[in-house]
């Protein structure tokens, strides 16, 4: 981890490990949790008047899990979820663009990571607008050719950026992880599937 974050310009040590009675990570007040997933949970936290969603990792989990795979000449190979991780930070760290969610920030003690995004309102598309243009799997209703259009158009320009610019390719694309802000700018969210490519090509499959 050391390696990809040592140029990193916007990391941020540690100051004490972050226990749940704690109602700070940093300069971070928290607020609430957003998402707890198996691996990692989604913090809503505010500073100077700003909200931030803050993903946190742990290391010494990420290194316990581990998956097998046997190649065709039965070959077994051993990887991690923290080499997963690794392939995620390394991704995070190099987009920065308008149309993707854009990692503002890392504060980590190398165990602990907090990955820190702007806090998108409105979440993902699929449930977007409980009044006007709800996206709810249970619920269906008209939803304005304009809206639609605009979700393209933002969703496109995150593929273009990350294919031609960056040479990535995001391997997990889906209405939870296209989100929206309370002002109706959609950004591209989640890679932690995404792999660069070889001569615009992946290899293999998760």
């Amino acid at each position: 981890m050391k390696d990809i974050l040592s140029n990193y310009s916007n990391l941020i040590y540690l100051n004490k490990y972050v226990k749940e009675k704690d109602k700070y990570i940093n300069d971070y007040r928290i607020i609430r949790t957003l998402n707890q997933g198996k691996f990692n949970k989604i913090i809503l936290c505010e500073k100077d008047n700003k909200f931030y969603a803050l993903k946190k990792y742990e290391k010494s989990l990420l290194e316990k899990k581990r998956d097998f795979t046997k190649s065709n000449n039965n070959k077994i190979s051993i990887k991690s979820k923290y080499d997963d991780f690794k392939n995620e930070l390394q991704i995070i760290t190099d987009i920065k663009n308008e149309y993707c969610l854009t990692c503002e920030g890392i504060i980590t003690n190398y165990d602990e990571v907090y990955i820190i995004y702007e806090y998108m309102e409105n979440d993902s598309i699929l449930k977007f607008d409980e009044y006007f243009f709800v996206l709810d799997k249970n619920y269906t209703c008209f939803i304005p050719i304009q809206v639609i259009k605009c979700i393209i158009k933002s969703v496109l320009n995150s593929f273009s950026y990350i294919h031609n610019e960056k040479n990535i390719c995001h391997r997990d694309v889906k209405p939870s992880n296209i989100l929206m802000d309370k002002n109706g700018r959609v950004k591209l969210s989640d890679f932690g599937e995404s792999e660069y490519m070889v001569d615009k090509k992946i290899k293999g499959s998760r």
